[in-house]
């Protein structure tokens, strides 16, 4: 219908038609909700046919009457902004075709709308996007909501439409460094909406918190980071990163069997997330659960050949239990060879201090390196890792 009005909507004898393709239009969409017996916004949404019939409505009111228009779109293309983001641009660029003739109080949330939900994604905004939606927000607030018109007999969706547009602009926040806000608006925002939630607002509000648990882990805040790992994982259970992170998470608070379950479900959802495996096995090793340790150390090797620091710590596990053999310590020394053009300061020095440790020369390296790098945390956390050996080459 767009392009048909576009061509001929100015022409003298199609200006009388206007309230029939009116008409025509609503009853397109009366006839479409009474065949599909629509339960929800989201499921008129999602219905391709359904949003055509509702945009041609749109269309035909914008030729009719311009402040119509805006008061039929505005509410579509709240909705669409979490429901159906793809649709927004085409709605409010078919509106704004008509935003010279716009007069009264509609005027100005058109220019809001226009400027700021327009667009595929709000992790970039615009200043004048950012500007749009707080106006928008604060426009919807002083009138008590925006709801569909009264004639197409749709159910009352202002709590939605308002949460719709807080998630849009906890969206655009997030993008930014105001992370804190952007989570408060999606704590208001989530309880108004109906399960399931739109794949987009959960992730993106799962990505929030997730990305103010690690500024808050940054800051060695462990323990408050924990409630927004739980959080985010709440929002997306199939996520596994995030069930890593909290794992990692539990791993700093020393609390080392929560850290294992959740690493675990980290691979279950994910067989090939190598860092699980890895921090399972130094979870497991403040355990003592020598045979886990060195499962998942050598599991996450064969996963990713360049995780250089599974292997020495594979088979260090062979050196906790008999005194090492020569085949050991040699091929320890291999391991060195490699390591040491790539990331000596991570595999290099604990092969050597370890091999030095099995010939009764323990740490010799490590103490050199650590005295010129006191803050890496591989040197300082070697002596806990000898530990075991040493005493299991006591008892011998």
């Amino acid at each position: 219908m767009r392009n048909w009005l576009l061509e001929h909507g100015t022409e003298p004898e199609v200006q009388p038609l206007l309230p029939l393709l009116v008409e025509t239009a609503q009853a397109g969409l009366a006839a479409r909700e009474a065949s599909e017996g629509y339960t929800s916004l989201a499921e008129r949404l999602a219905d391709a046919e359904w949003v055509a019939l509702y945009l041609d409505l749109c269309e035909a009111q914008f030729w009719l009457n311009p402040t119509e228009g805006v008061r039929q779109t505005l509410p579509f293309v709240f909705a669409a902004a979490i429901y159906r983001r793809p649709a927004t641009p085409e709605a409010v660029e078919g509106g704004q075709f008509f935003a010279a003739a716009l007069t009264g109080p509609l005027r100005d949330p058109w220019k809001w709308a226009y400027d700021s939900l327009g667009f595929l994604s709000g992790r970039q905004p615009l200043p004048e996007e950012l500007s749009g939606l707080h106006q928008l927000i604060e426009w919807v607030a002083g009138r008590g909501g925006l709801s569909f018109p009264p004639d197409l007999k749709l159910p009352d969706y202002r709590p939605l439409l308002e949460a719709a547009l807080w998630c849009r602009l906890a969206e655009c926040l997030a993008g930014g460094e105001d992370k804190t806000q952007a989570l408060g608006l999606y704590d208001r925002a989530l309880p108004r909406l109906p399960q399931p939630l739109p794949a987009e607002v959960r992730e993106e509000a799962a990505l929030t918190a997730s990305g103010l648990a690690f500024k808050l882990a940054k800051a060695q805040q462990y323990r408050e980071s924990l409630p927004l790992w739980t959080q985010a994982i709440e929002l997306d259970p199939n996520d596994a990163t995030a069930y890593y992170n909290r794992g990692s998470t539990y791993d700093d608070l020393n609390e080392y069997e929560q850290a294992i379950a959740d690493y675990n479900r980290a691979i279950e959802l994910d067989p090939n997330l190598v860092p699980a495996y890895y921090n399972r096995a130094h979870a497991a090793l403040h355990l003592l659960d020598l045979a886990q340790v060195q499962a998942d150390f050598s599991r996450s090797w064969q996963v990713d050949p360049t995780y250089l620091n599974a292997p020495w710590m594979a088979l260090w596990c062979e050196l906790c239990r008999p005194l090492p053999q020569p085949g050991v310590l040699a091929r320890l020394e291999e391991i060195v060879a490699v390591a040491r053009n790539i990331i000596w300061l991570r595999s290099f020095a604990p092969c050597t201090w370890v091999s030095e440790a099995a010939t009764g020369k323990p740490w010799s390296r490590r103490n050199v390196l650590l005295s010129s790098h006191p803050t890496i945390t591989t040197l300082i956390s070697g002596k806990g890792c000898c530990w075991p050996f040493r005493v299991a080459r006591r008892k011998k």
